[in-house]
């Protein structure tokens, strides 16, 4: 069975990169389709473009995390496999994976994106790249701290360790697919097994040359709270554009309570508001 370590770019995923060395690491990329959003350093974008096969425009995460990867890659001295299979927008317009049209973005109650731009392409890499047959396996290791337990908990009570994948179409009749239940990966949680809390995740990574993002995954996560939102309005207002496009479209917001993003960017605090103040924001399923 190969172990897979599933990066964010986050510190702790990173923490787990170093310290539990494993046979593949890979890191989903979030793409996006605004050139307003790209890169400032083109020979960035290039050096994305061929780690993903595809030409490469934007990104819905900080652009701290696409540089640290590379950074990343260096210190543990291994290849970080890049996976993208669609981006963000094609959600809105096209098909998810398992058919369908979206009516709604996604939010807390619908939280596709992370299946199909984090899961799915991770899936597809290993069915396709790794196994032998549908009765493989992997051990992927997530970036749960022991501070986190509950994270742990919530990932075995869901149905991440199995996909509904379709393997052929039928060539008669309607042609439909002929989808089949693949348990494809075992979790398995490292730094919750040896006691790594989030105080010695961070006091490892201090005086180290990598910059971290203030937060991972993407600026405009609908499970971040109004400080991080309103924060990242400031540190990264095109992507954040980006998200306050999308709630034009017809289908819905992002926090599903009428709190537009546009209004989140004209909010003002009776006190200057930091990251310290955020709540958390790990609670969609991608890891930190």
């Amino acid at each position: 069975m190969k172990t897979i370590n599933s990066l964010s770019g986050g510190r702790t995923s990173s923490y787990m990169a170093v310290h539990y060395p494993s046979d593949v690491n890979v890191f989903a990329l979030v793409e996006i389709n605004d050139h307003r959003a790209s890169p400032v350093d083109s020979k960035l974008i290039q050096k994305i473009s061929d780690k993903i096969g595809h030409q490469f425009i934007a990104t819905a995460e900080d652009d701290k995390t696409l540089i640290l990867m590379f950074e990343l890659e260096q210190i543990i001295g291994r290849e970080i496999t890049w996976l993208s299979a669609r981006t963000f927008d094609s959600l809105f317009v096209k098909k998810h994976m398992f058919g369908g049209i979206p009516n709604r973005l996604p939010s807390w109650a619908r939280r596709y994106c992370t299946v199909e731009l984090k899961i799915v392409p991770i899936f597809e890499y290993c069915f396709l790249k790794l196994f032998e047959s549908i009765h493989d396996i992997v051990e992927m290791r997530i970036g749960y701290r022991a501070d986190e337990k509950h994270r742990q908990e919530q990932f075995l009570n869901s149905s991440n360790e199995s996909m509904l994948y379709p393997l052929y179409c039928n060539y008669y009749g309607q042609r439909r697919q002929v989808k089949r239940k693949l348990n494809w990966r075992k979790g398995s949680f490292p730094l919750i097994d040896d006691c790594i809390t989030n105080s010695i995740v961070v006091k490892y990574w201090q005086n180290k040359s990598l910059q971290f993002p203030s937060q991972s995954n993407c600026v405009g996560c609908f499970h971040k709270d109004p400080v991080s939102l309103k924060l990242q309005w400031e540190s990264a207002p095109k992507k954040m554009q980006w998200f306050a496009d999308q709630e034009k479209i017809g289908k819905g917001s992002w926090l599903n309570n009428k709190l537009y993003y546009e209004k989140i960017k004209e909010m003002r605090f009776t006190l200057p508001i930091s990251y310290d103040m955020a709540g958390s924001s790990c609670s969609g399923g991608c890891t930190d």
